[in-house]
């Protein structure tokens, strides 16, 4: 079987931004009508056709290169078929456009070839579209179009206005992200007239017209006064009315774990940025509760790479043995206590561990409520009433025992109270933290070592009278016996 090429030819061709201009090139077997630009694309209308199969529709393969040899990948292609209506060859005709990509060039290299095809309209094998480095100069034509749209930036006033970005007309454009600055101002957003009475745009926004754009940093002045210093960070904010002079724009609070959130609140109000006074230790697990969110993106910026987060899921008494299941948290919400292991010491009083934008007053503390025990944060130094045996702390060796007596417990911790139903039966327990941690059953102690409760009991609760004498697990004076 034959293998034929059929190339259609184009010229040169130089246009003005939205305007159309013309050429007619004849081939032997193929002709370009029209050959037109815009900003962002090329359109080309002719015929081609095959003498074999004068009545099948081919198909026409369209070339942009940013070289004028036409060698190398092309930057843009678009396949179409010449069956269209045309007076002089029957439906041989095709039109289509190829959309320009978004660079700067002006001039473009375009290269059109129609495929030999058989009766059914489909493409031949064997080599029938011959390659780009084997045609001839004649079948490649440039285009000429206007730069694409530009838009400038003026810091108006200020300094370090972002670079010129540039947009075709088949692409919307992001607008940069870097602002100016200006000494005694905020930045205010963009603007189309540099007195703010044009269009707004802010920074990173999309930008969708097709026209050049210059936008001007729009500002707003300085207007508090005075001293406002914070000593424990010995940093603040200090503003002269007649010169304007601004010394520091950040300002940062502590808040304290040995005051209650009620003298937190008294000393900082509605002030926006924190850090706490607080210490994880590392690789042994931590209570831990805080007044301000912690997205989960956020997670290794506050407790380090590797640390591990956990929320108390769900709980459970079998005889005397109390269990807490843990599971894995994601993030941190306010207000609601958590478990932490991190795999260095974190210091949230240090650099990087600050909290920006928040509301000390709209902090509150939320419990997590079990069928048989409560999680208990603490966002302050936090009294810890009732009776002792009710209570339970986890202690740096993950053992939890009841304080000694009464008293407070710093803030940004947790602790735990049983249900009254509960503290009657426990004196055992079993922490799950997830991922296959667990404490195994250890006995109920009170922090000072001592036991709360002297005899010998099974893991189902009941007393055993005397000396065990069956193989089993016992709780004997809260410790764990096992019979052989």
């Amino acid at each position: 079987m034959k293998t034929k090429i059929i190339s259609i030819l184009a010229l040169l061709l130089t246009v003005t931004q939205g305007a159309w201009a013309q050429t007619n090139t004849y081939a032997s077997e193929g002709y370009i009508e029209v050959l037109t630009a815009q900003n962002g694309s090329i359109h080309i209308h002719g015929w081609a056709s095959d003498q074999d199969c004068p009545d099948t529709p081919i198909d026409v393969d369209i070339y942009v290169f940013s070289n004028s040899d036409g060698t190398g990948e092309a930057i843009a292609f678009k396949t179409t078929k010449a069956n269209g209506s045309h007076p002089d060859v029957g439906n041989h005709a095709f039109s289509t456009e190829v959309e320009l990509p978004n660079t700067t060039q002006t001039t473009y290299y375009v290269r059109a070839w129609a495929l030999e095809t058989n009766s059914a309209g489909q493409r031949l094998g064997g080599g029938c579209q011959m390659t780009i480095a084997a045609q001839s100069s004649a079948t490649i034509h440039a285009v000429t179009v206007n730069a694409p749209f530009a838009v400038t930036y003026n810091a108006n006033g200020g300094t370090g206005a972002p670079s010129t970005q540039y947009k075709r007309t088949s692409f919307n454009l992001t607008l940069s992200s870097t602002v100016p600055t200006r000494d005694g101002y905020t930045f205010a957003g963009w603007n189309t007239a540099a007195d703010g009475s044009g269009t707004a745009y802010a920074a990173g926004a999309t930008y969708t017209g097709n026209a050049d754009l210059s936008l001007y940093a729009q500002w707003t002045h300085h207007t508090t006064s005075g001293i406002d210093w914070n000593p424990s960070t010995n940093s603040g904010t200090f503003l002269m009315p007649a010169y304007n002079v601004e010394v520091s724009t950040e300002l940062w609070y502590l808040v304290d774990e040995e005051k209650t959130l009620a003298e937190n609140k008294d000393a900082y109000g509605t002030k926006s940025d924190f850090f706490l006074n607080r210490t994880l230790t590392a690789n042994v697990w931590n209570t831990f509760a805080s007044p301000f969110a912690i997205a989960a993106g956020d997670m290794e910026k506050y407790f380090g790479a590797g640390a591990k987060v956990r929320q108390l899921s769900t709980t459970s008494v079998d005889g005397t043995v109390l269990t807490l299941n843990f599971t894995d948290a994601t993030e941190i919400v306010a207000g609601q206590p958590y478990l932490v292991k991190p795999a260095a010491n974190v210091d949230f009083s240090a650099d990087g561990k600050e909290f920006e934008g928040v509301d000390l007053t709209a902090a509150s503390a939320t419990p997590t409520a079990t069928t048989y025990v409560d999680f208990v944060p603490t966002l302050g130094k936090t009294a810890v009433d009732g009776d002792v045996n009710d209570i339970l702390i986890l202690n740096t060796s993950g053992t939890l025992v009841h304080p000694t007596a009464a008293g407070y417990m710093k803030g940004f911790r947790a602790y735990f109270v049983m249900h009254e139903e509960t503290a009657s039966l426990a004196r055992a327990f079993v922490i799950n933290f997830g991922e296959g941690e667990t404490t195994g059953i250890q006995p109920i102690r009170m922090e000072n070592g001592t036991t709360p409760a002297e005899g010998t009991y099974d893991l189902s609760g009941r007393r055993i009278q005397g000396q065990p004498t069956q193989m089993g697990v016992y709780i004997q004076n809260g410790k764990k016996v096992v019979i052989k």
